[in-house]
């Protein structure tokens, strides 16, 4: 019988492009997607009358549909489909025994349970959460038997659309061991200040830099072979309510996990008495250049079959950073870095403007925004301390359109109108919210 195995971890990329000092470190990769088309992304195509009707390609599903953007292809839930929904590839897969991860890119608004079944056992089976954005999900489990699979993916029990990409399952190794409580050591395990861009054309991100002591990294590793240093790296938001550890973040949020394969420092660590790294996040969405990320360096290690680790300290002022905030820093000091790297910054930070409005009313306390010619990401900006707002109805065309995620792709360009009521602590003073655009790009 195979048998079903329990999560054991899971992390978010939410990541974009572009970043000043080049890397030197990479994250280790699983690497080939044992899921045929497991990107969307080969679909057939045919004409009814003026109309392009798209079939994916390698897949059955129930309860799902192919939305194709551009470039951009995922499948969608349909709310109003009850029941299972089902995604399943039309062949299966030889597998061996050992220990595999899944993952998967989702935009869910609120709640979503989802399954992952080889044949009839379920090997994955956990809820996920958002807010209305496409994160990065893994999951971790071992399979007992090697044999030739059916795989099965189930979303269930959630109360919005929930869209799905990248969906993927890679082979780890014959063993994995179980992870073991953290411990702390702020003086021989250290996250640098602050954070840097990077303008590159295949490996671009958000960069924080750590290190660890010499002395303190080669006895470890004496003892423990398989030792290595890294960071964890999360939205800032996720830690305001739980730990910055892998144990935590896992148990109720998500974490991305960097591992380092060579020192920025090799020519001078034994001078420097210091091991140097540097960890990224990459391919950052348009609407997360201004969402701060925070990096915390660890070292972990196998002992008696349980993975430990030990993290450096983390201070949110010193190691929470936007790409748009280290962009705006960088350019106030612009005569110091070449033509391009300024582009790549001024690109950053073009990605993000605030519309004017066509017409501004309110009647009965009930406000209207209207906007005229918008594309891209647009959501509504305001203080979410001071503010609560309640959106009665938003319009694209003259059209009612959804608007429950909280954010609307525009592809083309249009006419919105948006209708909402506002809960303030005080008195208002004129309109407190508008329109914000992260350019598609």
């Amino acid at each position: 019988m195979k048998k079903v195995a329990s999560l054991i971890y899971s992390f978010i990329l939410v990541v974009l492009s572009l970043f000043i000092l080049s890397p030197v470190y990479s994250v280790k990769s699983e690497g080939t997607n044992l899921i045929i088309n497991g990107d969307f992304s080969e679909v057939s195509e045919r004409k009814v009358g003026k109309k392009t009707i798209y079939t994916l390609n390698q897949w059955d599903n129930i309860g799902f549909s192919l939305v194709v953007s551009g470039d951009s292809k995922y499948v969608k839930t349909s709310i109003s489909e009850s029941g299972d929904h089902v995604l399943t590839p039309t062949s299966t897969r030889s597998l061996n025994a050992g220990v595999y991860k899944l993952n998967f890119d989702a935009m869910v608004s609120g709640n979503a349970d989802i399954s992952f079944r080889l044949d009839s056992d379920t090997y994955v089976n956990e809820t996920i959460s958002g807010q209305g954005t496409f994160d990065t999900y893994e999951f971790t489990f071992t399979l007992e038997e090697s044999d030739d699979y059916g795989l099965t993916f189930y979303v269930s029990n959630f109360t919005e659309d929930v869209s799905l990409d990248n969906l993927g399952l890679y082979y780890l190794g014959e063993g994995v061991a179980e992870r073991d409580a953290e411990t702390f050591d702020g003086e021989n395990v250290l996250t640098e200040w602050g954070a840097s861009i990077r303008a590159h054309d295949t490996i671009s991100g958000l960069r924080f830099k750590g290190r660890v002591n010499k002395a303190f990294f080669d006895e470890i590793i004496a003892l423990y072979p398989d030792a290595e240093a890294g960071m964890i790296i999360a939205p800032t938001d996720f830690l305001v309510d739980c730990d910055f550890t892998v144990s935590a973040l896992t148990a109720a949020k998500a974490v991305q996990i960097c591992t380092v394969d060579r020192w920025n420092n090799e020519q001078t660590a034994e001078t420097d008495n210091y091991y140097g790294f540097n960890c990224a996040i990459v391919n950052v969405l348009p609407y997360n250049i201004d969402r701060r990320f925070s990096a915390r360096s660890f070292v972990r290690f196998t002992e008696n079959g349980n993975v430990k680790y030990i993290y450096g300290g983390y201070e949110e002022a010193d190691n929470a950073r936007s790409i748009k905030y280290v962009a705006e820093e960088a350019l106030k000091e612009a005569h110091i870095y070449a033509d391009y790297q300024i582009a790549a910054m001024r690109y950053f930070l073009d990605t993000i403007y605030y519309p004017e409005a066509t017409s501004v009313s309110e009647t009965g306390g009930v406000y209207v925004l209207e906007y005229s010619g918008i594309t891209g990401y647009f959501v509504l900006d305001y203080d979410r301390q001071e503010y609560t707002v309640s959106v009665n109805s938003f319009k694209v065309n003259g059209s009612e359109r959804d608007f429950s995620y909280g954010m609307i792709l525009l592809s083309e360009s249009a006419d919105i109108e948006i209708s909402f009521s506002i809960t303030a602590n005080g008195e208002l003073d004129g309109c407190p919210v508008k329109g914000k655009i992260y350019r598609n790009r």
